[in-house]
């Protein structure tokens, strides 16, 4: 399996890291199959969990039309802060397809937003 990864590191401490994921995306409680929404911008993007370990990774699935894009986001306590990645794996039949045209905007996606992430985690460590 192919995946698009990229990985910060950040003073905040796991759980801190993970209550932020759970605020953000579960709004509800860490429930598998629970459907979820994000806004980016104007648009609503709708994913589904697919699996959480508390403290340790949260994958989410989001479906579109001719692929699915799956976000394995981990988190790994270090000495002082942790370490925090997130893998795009791209599912589905046109999946080399898709990957080939949106892998570098998905790779520039995942910099930007985990360098937020960092920012926005920092700024109450």
């Amino acid at each position: 399996m192919k995946y698009i990864e990229e990985i910060i590191e950040t003073r905040a401490p796991a759980h801190t890291v993970f209550k932020a994921w759970s605020e953000n995306y579960l709004k509800r409680g860490y429930v598998k199959g629970k459907p979820g929404y994000i806004v980016d911008g104007k648009r609503r993007i709708k994913f589904e969990v697919l699996d959480v370990k508390k403290n340790e990774s949260l994958t989410i699935v989001w479906h579109s039309l001719i692929a699915k894009l799956v976000f394995i986001h981990t988190v790994e306590q270090q000495k002082k802060g942790s370490t925090v990645s997130t893998k795009v794996q791209i599912k589905g039949i046109f999946a080399p397809l898709v990957r080939l045209i949106i892998r570098n905007k998905i790779r520039n996606y995942l910099k930007t937003s985990l360098s937020k992430f960092k920012s926005d985690l920092e700024m109450y460590v």
